[in-house]
């Protein structure tokens, strides 16, 4: 059985959002423009190689790509935090996990 490819779907949103034509991501992706727009609807989904190839071309993280266009900020904050995360040792990133939850609770009350 084939893997089913995800569906992403902010591709358009980015695209638009970052002032390119369809032509211009397909050709700088070697893909035709029809494989760009059943991408774009969500007929065909894909691949984790071609998504990150995809927020490169853009300059953006995978994380970003994930989210609206106006939820890049934050997804980028929580790409920095988890880069950040997996140099920690034991000690370090249980002390992070529980500043992060002290923050909810703080925002929570707010």
């Amino acid at each position: 059985m084939a893997r089913k490819l995800p569906i992403r779907h902010h591709l358009r949103s980015w695209r638009i959002s970052k002032g390119w034509k369809l032509v211009q991501l397909s050709d700088r992706l070697g893909v035709s423009h029809s494989c760009v727009i059943a991408w774009e609807q969500g007929k065909t989904g894909v691949d984790d190689t071609m998504f990150a190839s995809i927020a490169e071309a853009y300059g953006i993280t995978v994380a970003e790509l994930a989210v609206a266009p106006a939820d890049s900020p934050r997804a980028r904050a929580l790409h920095r935090l988890l880069e950040a995360a997996r140099n920690l040792d034991e000690r370090r990133l249980t002390h992070l996990a529980d500043l992060a939850e002290d923050l909810n609770i703080t925002v929570e009350r707010e």
